[in-house]
This record gives structure tokens, C-alpha cells and sequence, in this order.
């Protein structure tokens, strides 16, 4: 007799929501950039990308993303990193892989 077995996960991880977590704090970091604690905000902006990057599947993220974080790290570039957000927020478009929606203030719901 052989046994057949069944992987049942106790959780499941839904993609586009982890995605799109992440797009939210690259898109507060960058929010948060500010002229009199600048290294501090561009370090901040800097990690939520490279982690938006990290989870993205490898036919979702930009080609040369590495070689754009290591120069946007170097020169402390805001508008690298604001171009390479650029092209993973295509790539998703193009995958459909956004959420998409409307945010209403409570007295109009």
C-alpha cells in the first residue's frame, strides 16, 4: 500500500498584496525625503526599494537593477531610484499585478 500524501499550508501569501505592501513604502520613503535629514531619508528610500526589488519574480524586475541600485548607493541619486520605481511600476502594469482603486473620504462611502 502506498501512501499519498497532501501538503495543506496553514497560510497562504497572496502576491500582488505583498507587492503592492512594498510599493506603499517606497512611495512613503520617497514622501519622506527632505533637505535637512537627506542621507537619513535617502537611506530609508534606498532600502524600500532594494526590497521591492528582492521580491519581485526575475522576469518582473528591471535588467539592470542591480547595477542602478549600486549607482543610485554611490552618487546618493534620488532620480536613479525614482526611474528604476519607474520601470517595476510598468512592469507590474503590464503584468497586472496593481491594485487598483479609488481612496474616498468616510462621508462619501
Amino acid at each position: 500500500m502506498s501512501e499519498s500524501r497532501v501538503f495543506v499550508p496553514y497560510e497562504t501569501i497572496d502576491y500582488v498584496a505583498t507587492i503592492n505592501k512594498a510599493l506603499q513604502r517606497v512611495f512613503e520613503a520617497r514622501a519622506s525625503i527632505r533637505g535637512t535629514d537627506y542621507a537619513f531619508s535617502f537611506e530609508r528610500y534606498l532600502r524600500a526599494v532594494e526590497a521591492l526589488i528582492t521580491i519581485l519574480l526575475p522576469r518582473l524586475r528591471p535588467r539592470d537593477a542591480a547595477r542602478l541600485l549600486e549607482e543610485a548607493r554611490k552618487r546618493r541619486a534620488v532620480k536613479i531610484l525614482d526611474e528604476l520605481v519607474s520601470q517595476v511600476i510598468d512592469a507590474l502594469d503590464r503584468n497586472r499585478l496593481l491594485i487598483r482603486g479609488e481612496v474616498y473620504e468616510e462621508e462619501r462611502l
